[in-house]
Order: structure tokens, then sequence, then C-alpha cells
């Protein structure tokens, strides 16, 4: 990406000086795109056993060594709730991770950047 906006005419040269803010984008989009389906996905399926097992009866789903149950199941929601938290607060839509190359990427982050002055209150 550096080597992107250090072109003379680029018009990304604006978000050279928010290289940790475009890293942590590109990491949140890696997460968005091959984690979080996965984790929504195994949620709404325990969710779904949960519901024919019945509210008094203990459900798990194991897969190899790995148990998800109610106590995993929680942490996942947790950490879905978070990151919708970090989106709804930057306005970070699901179109942001659509794209198939690093231009299409720093176009994303120049148009969210420039959208709107950020608080620089990073607490959620």
């Amino acid at each position: 990406m550096a080597k992107i906006w250090s072109w003379e005419n680029s018009s990304y040269r604006i978000l050279q000086e928010y290289e940790p803010v475009v890293v942590s984008l590109l990491a949140m989009s890696l997460f968005y795109r091959h984690v979080l389906g996965h984790i929504q996905g195994a949620n709404s399926f325990y969710k779904t056993l949960k519901q024919h097992c019945g509210a008094e009866k203990e459900c798990s789903i194991s897969i190899g060594s790995t148990v998800l149950d109610y106590k995993q199941q929680r942490r996942l929601e947790a950490l879905m709730i978070s990151f919708n938290q970090i989106q709804d607060k930057y306005q970070i839509y699901p179109a942001f991770y659509e794209f198939s190359e690093t231009a299409q990427f720093l176009k994303n982050c120049k148009d969210l950047l420039t959208l709107r002055e950020y608080e620089t209150d990073d607490t959620i």
C-alpha cells in the first residue's frame, strides 16, 4: 500500500498520514470477510439447536476437541456485538469490505476517512 500512496500523482496520498488506521481497517476487513461469517453461522446454528433441545437442557456442539457450548456461544455473541459497535461508531458499513483489489480498498478507506471528522475518544 505504501507504494501506491507514495506515487506523486496518487489520489491516495492523503492516506499516508493515516497508515495505522488503514492497517487496522485492513485487519477488520479480513476479520469480517474470513472469520465473522463463520462465527455468525456457528452462533445461529447453536441458537437453532438450543431451540430444539429446549431451554431446560444443556446443549453443545463438538467438532474434534472443540466444544461450542452456552459459555462459548455467549463469548462469540459478545465478540460480534463489540465488532458491530466499532463499525457503528465509525460508520463502517458492510459495503466497505466489498473489494477485490488493493486500489479499491484504498478508495474505500479514502471515502470513509473523508466523509466526516471522527471523535478522538476511542473508548467503546
